[in-house]
């Protein structure tokens, strides 16, 4: 059984991170200052960021039977560093939107919460699992 969640009626403010008590969206934008960088928020309220300097290519994949890419999705993107490179693949419903605005650097922030915490309207893009995967680069 879902537990849902009641969600306030704040909005989370613009260029702002989520806070405890904001309603649910699946992503923000910017408005007024181009982010720099991306913070994925965990349903804990732990968060972690990638700069977009070190953004390097990104796919999307539909996960359903339909084809529908506003159905079930996963988005991979990939952020490089010196001796490690991080895969990000973020899976939710509605998420084709999201990887629009991730090619574009537009989204300043991806809201993780898992189909078990709360459920959304119809139409509404929701982000159900982050995973970062971490690769070490050996140079021989």
């Amino acid at each position: 059984m879902t537990n849902v969640i009641e969600f306030p009626s704040s909005r989370v403010k613009p260029d702002c991170l989520p806070q405890p008590g904001d309603r649910y969206q699946a992503y923000g934008i910017w408005e007024k200052i181009k982010p720099s960088a991306m913070v994925l928020v965990f349903p804990d309220w732990s968060m972690t960021w990638f700069s977009y300097d070190k953004l390097g290519h990104g796919g999307f994949s539909i996960l359903n039977d339909e084809c529908d890419r506003d159905g079930d999705g996963e988005i991979q993107v990939a952020f490089g560093g010196i001796d490690r490179f991080y895969d990000i693949i973020i899976t939710g419903h509605n998420i084709f939107g999201l990887f629009q605005r991730l090619s574009n650097r537009d989204v300043r922030w991806v809201w993780e919460l898992p189909k078990s915490r709360a459920a959304v309207k119809d139409g509404q893009p929701v982000v159900h699992s982050v995973e970062i995967r971490k690769t070490m680069i050996s140079c021989f």
